[in-house]
């Protein structure tokens, strides 16, 4: 708490204001810009009279974006004491509270706020979508994978067209923890092609094909991904992966040139990259041991 009252005052004495008394208005219109530093200089220097709950919506919300959690978490708090808000603007405020608490690592708190949150809204709507979502993800954080699925599969029956492809994500992602690998390929198929999540549900897609054992499906996803998402395909788990395909398919020659590319791209210490070097190196025992084998004969 005192860091954020200590950068207050920086962000104060690195812009100067010559008129104190400014509107609250002001403080929207900056917040709603991005001009978050603008914003919170202006409301700290706006006498308390003159603080709008508006104002102290938008200061929240700027001091957040500053990565002020604490004098955020302060702004609403104190807001939910009062009795100015509706039931939307409750909610709105404990959906926020709550995505801090999940930022904080502080899940077990998020899901009280998520709970309040879908209280204070009666009525089904994508309001209480993001409520459902927020307990959805506090319980996944906490790896109660099949209540977290619950809470989404709620969200999503509530949430607007734009905001379903994330929940269906989510849901994959939940599926697959709980082995449930047929359920989550379907959620992952269903996010569209250029939706910001698709390069993470290709891989995902990828993942549960080689849990699956279906290697030729696994190399179709990972080929896909190479070639629409080149960027959000070239960690060492990729080539791990390619890896196996390569041993499943007796491809020894790919085996050979994976193993030797992945010697010059990663480090000793990284994790995928020390699988990859065990399976390439069983892989190769085998192959000398059958050779020896037939020799003998």
């Amino acid at each position: 708490m005192r860091y954020s009252k200590i950068k207050i005052m920086l962000l104060m004495l690195l812009f100067p204001i010559t008129s104190i008394a400014q509107h609250p208005v002001e403080i929207q219109k900056k917040t709603a810009e991005g001009d978050h530093y603008r914003a919170l200089v202006d409301f700290e220097k706006l006498p308390k009279r003159r603080r709008t709950v508006d104002a102290r919506l938008a200061a929240a919300k700027s001091a957040w974006a500053l990565g002020l959690v604490d004098r955020a978490a302060k702004e609403y708090d104190s807001l939910l004491r009062e009795n100015q808000l509706s039931g939307d603007e409750v909610a709105k405020i404990l959906i926020s509270r709550g995505i801090i608490e999940l930022q904080e690592n502080r899940p077990e708190v998020a899901i009280v706020y998520a709970d309040k949150a879908v209280k204070k809204l009666a009525q089904a709507s994508p309001l209480r979508s993001r409520a459902w979502m927020l307990w959805g993800e506090a319980l996944y954080d906490s790896k109660a994978y099949g209540s977290a699925c619950q809470k989404y599969t709620k969200a999503l029956d509530e949430a607007l067209p734009p905001e379903k492809p994330e929940i269906e994500f989510s849901i994959g992602k939940c599926e697959r923890q709980l082995g449930k690998y047929k359920e989550a390929i379907n959620h992952f198929q269903r996010i569209p092609i250029y939706h910001q999540k698709t390069p993470e549900a290709v891989k995902n897609l990828a993942h549960v094909s080689l849990e699956l054992k279906e290697y030729d499906q696994a190399a179709f996803w990972l080929a896909k991904g190479k070639q629409e998402f080149p960027s959000s395909f070239l960690d060492s788990w990729v080539d791990y992966a390619l890896m196996q395909i390569a041993i499943h398919q007796n491809d020894s020659e790919q085996v050979k040139n994976l193993r030797e590319q992945a010697k010059e791209k990663y480090p000793p210490s990284d994790a995928w990259f020390a699988l990859l070097e065990a399976a390439a190196e069983a892989y190769e025992w085998a192959e000398e041991v059958e050779k020896v084998a037939k020799n003998d004969k």
